[in-house]
């Protein structure tokens, strides 16, 4: 009698519903699946038995939900803290935990990690918060004008150098020789020289044995408002204007662009003196 066996209690839950939405598209009459059995829902719905038998015999939902592979041990996790710190902390990329993990003593795939960093992707509560700032972004709050730097960023840059005693070294005296570029203070260069080499916390003491084996011309740049600027400017210019018409032109056409280019800027001196 197995193939005439009635529809139990469950038949209300899912296996109504999932049979009910079938019907409405085809087209069907609605039937009483207690009056059916499991073989005649199978068949009608297009269902296997042993789905019939399953959805029928729930009374809930979580009995359908467990499966035969839900909460079984995992390779994973010993790591799964480490992968939730570094989830939040911005570091969603899973190749590169993947690795992290392998450094740490995992022996899985990246599959593994992979399918399991999924399920975060997919729920937008557990969306990971803004990334750390880059380098480039740091390096610009330390060089770059105090006031130019807006108070989210001075209030991060403080953050950083909290926790990193070696760049928060280096940021005094990047900006101590900032402030000696701005008034150009030559006869504070010596002093600035002595400090940075003194101080072993950072890494500007190669920087400093550079200063003083040029030590006449870095102070003449300190005290004189002439610089290689437009120079340097020119090279760019030339070094622009090749790229664009590289295996396009010839020698003649290169160079009336650059004398074209020559003028335009020595022109918009003219009539920008504060551009200088």
């Amino acid at each position: 009698m197995a193939g005439a066996l009635l529809v139990g209690s469950g038949e209300a839950g899912g296996l109504a519903a999932m049979c009910a939405a079938r019907s409405a598209a085809a087209g069907w009459q609605r039937t009483p699946l207690a009056l059916l059995s499991v073989r005649a829902i199978a068949r009608r719905w297009g269902l296997a038995r042993n789905t019939v038998r399953r959805y029928a015999r729930a009374d809930t939902w979580q009995e359908l939900a467990t499966g035969r592979w839900q909460n079984l041990p995992s390779i994973l996790d010993p790591y799964k803290p480490y992968l939730h710190r570094r989830w939040h902390e911005g570091h969603t990329d899973a190749t590169k935990l993947h690795a992290e993990l392998r450094e740490r003593g995992f022996t899985g795939s990246y599959s593994v990690v992979r399918d399991y960093l999924r399920r975060f992707r997919r729920t937008p509560m557990d969306a990971p918060p803004s990334r750390p700032p880059g380098v480039r972004q740091v390096t610009g709050w330390i060089t770059g004008h105090p006031d130019r730097v807006s108070d989210d960023d001075r209030q991060k840059l403080k953050e950083i150098l909290a926790r990193c005693p070696e760049l928060e070294a280096a940021t005094g005296h990047v900006r101590s020789f900032a402030a000696m570029m701005a008034i150009r203070s030559a006869e504070r260069l010596p002093q600035w020289i002595a400090d940075a080499r003194a101080d072993e916390r950072h890494g500007l003491r190669a920087f400093a044995d550079g200063l003083v084996s040029d030590l006449d011309a870095v102070t003449l740049g300190l005290s004189t408002p002439w610089s290689s600027g437009c120079v340097e400017g020119r090279v760019t210019d030339i070094k622009m204007l090749k790229r664009q018409m590289a295996g396009r032109a010839a020698h003649p056409l290169l160079r009336k662009r650059v004398l074209l280019v020559a003028a335009d800027r020595r022109q918009h001196r003219v009539t920008n003196p504060t551009a200088s």
